[in-house]
């Protein structure tokens, strides 16, 4: 009985073996394929990630391109607009400049129709001035004048270059005043053409004197003429020429001022440095 009963049992082990074999052999099968495809569906997965990373790495590049893009378009929106407020301000520089330039032009001509007659007036002022001057070089100074009439007439001329030469003429007339000149020059004395040399004190007066010395005169303003000087007077006059040549050092010299009477012509001088 015992063995019987080992030999049912095994027979029963096998029996149960070969169920649960039949058993489990779905069971595994079913398992296989479930991991199989979740392997597949984690492939999937992850393809369909990475392809999603791809896709979201492609627009973050393309937002960050469209960022870049608008932050440069932002740049040059400010820069457009600065430089629109620098061309608005330049052109309100230049709108001022035009209307200070128009101002000027307008007081340029008025400036233009009031100097013209004024200097004319000063030059035709000067030459008469000239012939009621002390007469020396009258000839030379008069030609100064021609010429600048020449000048103020010509509609060629500028007006700046016109004011200039009316001032230069001007001030050469007003160096004489404190030079002293020398110069040899031809004089009608006495019925007689005299070789003289002529000596000029400023505007002050105005003298001749033989080449040997001998005979002095001295030019009157009021009567417009020439008149002698006492023989006294020779060797200041010819010092004081000499002192003009720069051949004799300055010195206090005693000179004729005027015209002396021809009763004191001995005696009557006063002096003059």
């Amino acid at each position: 009985m015992i063995k019987l009963l080992n030999l049912k049992s095994r027979r029963g082990a096998a029996w149960l073996l070969l169920c649960a074999g039949i058993l489990v052999s779905p069971l595994t099968l079913a398992a296989g394929e479930s991991v199989g495809a979740v392997v597949d569906t984690h492939d999937a997965t992850q393809n369909a990630a990475r392809q999603s990373q791809r896709r979201v790495s492609a627009l973050d590049d393309e937002t960050q391109s469209l960022l870049n893009e608008y932050q440069r378009l932002l740049q040059q929106a400010d820069y457009q607009r600065a430089w629109n407020q620098e061309l608005l301000l330049r052109e309100e520089e230049q709108q001022q400049e035009l209307v200070q330039l128009q101002r000027q032009i307008a007081d340029a001509q008025i400036t233009r129709q009031r100097i013209l007659p004024l200097l004319r007036q000063m030059a035709d002022t000067l030459g008469k001035f000239i012939v009621l001057d002390l007469p020396f070089e009258r000839e030379e100074r008069l030609a100064v004048i021609e010429r600048l009439n020449d000048v103020l007439t010509s509609p060629s001329t500028p007006v700046t270059e016109k004011y200039r030469r009316v001032m230069e003429a001007y001030q050469a007339e007003n160096d004489y005043n404190y030079d002293l000149q020398t110069w040899r020059g031809q004089l009608e004395w006495e019925g007689k053409q005299l070789s003289v040399v002529f000596l000029r004190l400023g505007r002050m007066s105005l003298y001749f004197q033989t080449p040997d010395g001998q005979q002095s005169g001295i030019w009157d303003k009021a009567t417009d003429q020439w008149h002698a000087l006492p023989s006294s007077s020779n060797r200041s006059i010819a010092r004081a020429m000499r002192v003009a040549d720069k051949t004799l050092a300055p010195e206090l010299l005693n000179l004729p001022l005027h015209a002396v009477p021809a009763s004191n012509l001995d005696d009557s001088h006063q002096g003059v440095n």
